[in-house]
């Protein structure tokens, strides 16, 4: 089944193959005239799929070319793929999204124009710097059309980690308590740490602050900088 590379998008023109496609996954965009027009994440995954063959100006374009292309066009398209492609394998039906949110996917047994889409992912590598807060806003924009927002976070080995974000407001009902007698506490680098035994072990019984190391009560300077306050 052939298609056309036009820098960022491949276009099948065949009406018959283009229905094909479509209507066998829903990959594409369908245009007037009973073309289909994919995005190179679409194009790759279909390639290595054997379903599709590109070509650009009348010759054929290798599957290891298209990724190139593909890189060269799409930022961050090898991580991209890596969620897209997983998606898809696990029977997902999925599309790209512009903005700060890359795929909306829907649920099993559902398609475009049939049923809503469940999930809203972002694709991420696992060293990549993001905006807390604006994901918290993302969540709540999820969460207000009944979506689930998940990261698709992908590791130096290429390995895929889903995770499900929302707003969580812890709470317990047990009360924090603290020695009677102020605490001594000795800095060491990134950590403290109380000397005294007594000390120690009474802050620790009192709300299961740091770790106890012999006789030594390690805190963390988290916690540290919590009793502190």
């Amino acid at each position: 089944m052939p298609g056309e590379l036009s820098v960022d998008r491949v276009v099948v023109e065949d009406a018959t193959e283009a229905s094909s496609l479509y209507n066998r996954g829903y990959f594409g965009t369908p245009r007037s005239g009973g073309s289909l027009e994919l995005d190179l994440l679409e194009a790759v995954y279909l390639v290595e799929a054997e379903r599709l063959e590109v070509r650009r100006g009348g010759r054929a374009v290798s599957a290891r070319d298209l990724f190139r292309a593909a890189g060269t066009a799409v930022p961050s398209f090898e991580i991209l793929y890596l969620v897209y492609r997983d998606l898809r394998q696990r029977g997902y039906i999925v599309e790209s999204r512009s903005g700060s949110v890359d795929f909306q996917v829907y649920p099993r047994g559902g398609a475009p124009k049939k049923t809503p889409s469940k999930y809203w992912v972002r694709a991420l590598s696992e060293r990549a710097v993001f905006d807390l807060a604006e994901l918290l806003e993302r969540a709540e924009e999820a969460a207000a059309v009944r979506k689930t927002l998940l990261l698709g976070l992908v590791d130096e080995e290429s390995d895929l980690t889903y995770y499900n974000v929302r707003e969580a407001l812890p709470t317990g009902d047990r009360p924090i308590g603290t020695p009677n007698e102020q605490v001594v506490v000795h800095f060491l680098g990134d950590r403290a740490v109380v000397i005294d035994e007594a000390q120690g072990r009474a802050l620790h019984e009192a709300g299961f602050f740091g770790k106890m190391i012999g006789r030594r009560l390690q805190l963390s300077l988290l916690e540290t900088a919590f009793l502190l306050k």
